[in-house]
């Protein structure tokens, strides 16, 4: 198992999630690897271990679970996956911004293109990072969520597809944002979504986090009618917050050890997002809603979520 490095700050990957408050109601259950791919990442060894090779084998069978892409579905930045995830992939993963690996999937009427990207944390380890990524009290120092509620506790599940020896616990959580200054102009609302967290820890050392939302049940509305912000205003659903669409995320970390020994997180991170609009507004691909969804949703649902980290992590190393 990797060597464990001091103890870290809270983190804001979970924060990211509510950047323009673009959620998901699916209705479906967890959206689960392939067992050839579970199996691949199950056999990584963390020491001498291709990492571009596993993620060039893996990534696209878990873009189409985790992404729920469309049979076909056709790359628009990042194609060929042999060329963004070659070799080459492991020296661009310090880079900032559009420098790092990003693959983004054709955008459909309705709903916003799925993506992911990879980048790495030196100094972290996938374990040191797990736990902390669904924090409460991390998530709510996001400026855009104003609630993140636990609807049950978190559970381990004896048995799961991802074999013997891999820790599997679920959450079921409501989340709720505000949406940002001027996305009102688009007919975006304030959102609130139930959806269910998972956490996967293997023996290897590889970590998995998912996100995905889903209808909330009649019980859970009434249960959540009223609540309060993080500024201790009273808050009501389907007046101040209406039900999400459509949110998927899902964060891979895989160990790499590094010629000094240490062990750092390379993160391929996983972002399917649906805008939740007032009555009679449509998500047209070549509407002007879309084109200002693509052009920041990109930035605070992609990009930032690794800046974000990051810099949490630099703080920790530091002692700051």
């Amino acid at each position: 198992m990797p060597r464990r490095r001091p103890r870290l700050t809270a983190w804001l990957l979970a924060l990211a999630i509510g950047h323009l408050g673009l959620l998901t109601a699916t209705g479906q259950a967890q959206a689960e690897p392939t067992a050839s791919d579970i199996a691949a990442l199950r056999d990584f060894k963390p020491e001498g271990g291709d990492i571009s090779a596993l993620v060039r084998k893996v990534a696209p069978g878990l873009a189409t679970e985790w992404l729920a892409l469309p049979p076909g579905a056709v790359i628009d930045k990042g194609a060929p996956l042999e060329t963004t995830l070659g070799p080459q992939m492991m020296g661009q993963l310090d880079a900032s911004g559009t420098g790092l690996p990003i693959v983004l999937y054709h955008k459909e009427d309705g709903r916003l293109p799925g993506a992911f990207i990879v980048a790495r944390y030196r100094g972290v380890t996938p374990l040191q990072l797990l736990y902390r990524l669904a924090e409460r009290s991390a998530s709510l120092k996001h400026p855009l969520m104003d609630q993140f509620t636990e609807a049950t506790p978190w559970s381990k599940l004896a048995d799961s597809a991802w074999g013997i020896g891999a820790n599997v616990r679920r959450l079921t959580a409501m989340l709720a944002f505000r949406m940002p200054f001027g996305a009102g102009l688009f007919g975006l609302r304030d959102s609130f979504a139930l959806g269910e967290w998972q956490t996967v820890m293997l023996p290897n050392g590889v970590g998995v986090l998912t996100y995905q939302s889903r209808a909330a049940t009649p019980e859970e509305k009434t249960r959540f009618a009223t609540f309060r912000d993080k500024k201790d205003k009273e808050r009501k659903l389907d007046s101040d917050y209406f039900e999400a669409r459509e949110y998927r995320l899902s964060s891979l970390l895989i160990p790499e050890k590094d010629a000094t020994g240490l062990f750092n997180t390379v993160h391929v991170y996983f972002v399917r997002i649906v805008p939740n609009l007032k009555p009679g507004k449509d998500l047209s691909g070549s509407g002007a809603l879309a084109q200002w969804l693509f052009k920041r949703g990109s930035q605070e649902a992609i990009l930032t979520p690794v800046q974000m980290i990051r810099t949490e992590v630099e703080r920790a190393r530091s002692g700051k």
